[in-house]
């Protein structure tokens, strides 16, 4: 189960990394000394996004480990609440974090992880929305009060009228 067929997340992925690049040359945020120093030419800059633009880009996507059932029970945590709450973080000391988790790999045992502060932020901002992305609240069939239940319902109902 893949939420995009590959040739589309192909040609999404290169629109969104072309213009990513743009917006940070408008910006000057690119660092464009030895090689690349000919890019600060806005023309020569432009002819590289044409050939870019202009190529067939690759992505690699194999499925998911755990099947279909396993994607949609992580996308239901992270698309109704936040990455980590508070009262999963154990402890701060200035450098590091301590924060309870889940490992669903061995029975959804909670265990304690720590982390220096960067990473922690790092891995945090892994699971914020991108802008123009909305944060789905307690609705539909991910929503954790009801997933058990509605999944399955929903499923049957879908093979019923296949039939």
């Amino acid at each position: 189960m893949f939420l995009l067929p590959v040739p589309v997340l192909r040609t999404v992925f290169r629109k969104k990394f072309l213009a990513g690049l743009r917006q940070l040359y408008r910006e000057g945020l690119l660092n464009l000394g030895g090689p690349a120093a000919p890019l600060r030419e806005p023309a020569c800059f432009q002819l590289l996004m044409e050939k870019l633009g202009n190529k067939k880009w690759y992505v690699y996507s194999k499925p998911p480990f755990g099947g279909p059932e396993h994607v949609l029970r992580y996308l239901g945590r992270y698309t109704h609440r936040m990455a980590i709450s508070n009262h999963r973080i154990t402890a701060f000391d200035g450098e590091r974090v301590s924060f309870r988790w889940r490992d669903y790999a061995h029975g959804g045992k909670q265990r304690i992880m720590s982390l220096d502060a960067v990473n922690f932020l790092c891995r945090f901002f892994l699971h914020v929305l991108p802008k123009g992305f909305v944060r789905i609240r307690r609705y539909g069939l991910l929503s954790n009060r009801f997933r058990k239940q509605l999944l399955p319902l929903a499923r049957t109902l879908l093979a019923e009228q296949s039939r």
